[in-house]
């Protein structure tokens, strides 16, 4: 999955929200205030 996958399929999911609480390359995906996917936007995944 690349990030656009990754924030199409979070974001399709109800009440999600999206932020960078950790710095500018760390996505983070939350439900109810609870963090339940980050992912780093520098780099290739392995």
């Amino acid at each position: 999955m690349n990030i656009e996958e990754i924030r199409e399929y979070c974001l399709a999911k109800p009440g999600v929200t999206e932020g960078f609480p950790f710095g500018e390359d760390v996505l983070v995906f939350k439900v109810m205030n609870k963090m339940f996917a980050l992912t780093g936007l520098e780099g290739d995944p392995p």
